[in-house]
């Protein structure tokens, strides 16, 4: 079984990283516009990511390792402590 990368849900036929409400979650928390075609959020939010960072190409699993790291400090960042 697939599991999504944040809340652990099964997606039994899915082949991306995030599941459908975690990727609208993601859009909202970072202020993003999310784009029209619904199979492209995710790798629209790798790029978006990629280009606030400034980092140009990568391969498939340093996107995925980069948007958890990235993700992980904008939600301690807004945590207060």
């Amino acid at each position: 079984m697939h599991e999504c990368m944040l809340c652990q849900r099964d997606m039994k036929k899915s082949k991306s990283q995030f599941g459908n409400g975690c990727i609208n979650n993601i859009f909202k928390f970072l202020d993003m516009k999310k784009p029209a075609r619904g199979k492209n959020k995710e790798q629209f939010l790798y790029k978006n990511i990629m280009n606030k960072i400034g980092i140009s190409k990568i391969n498939k699993e340093q996107k995925i390792w980069l948007t958890d790291r990235y993700l992980t400090y904008q939600y301690l960042d807004q945590l207060h402590y």
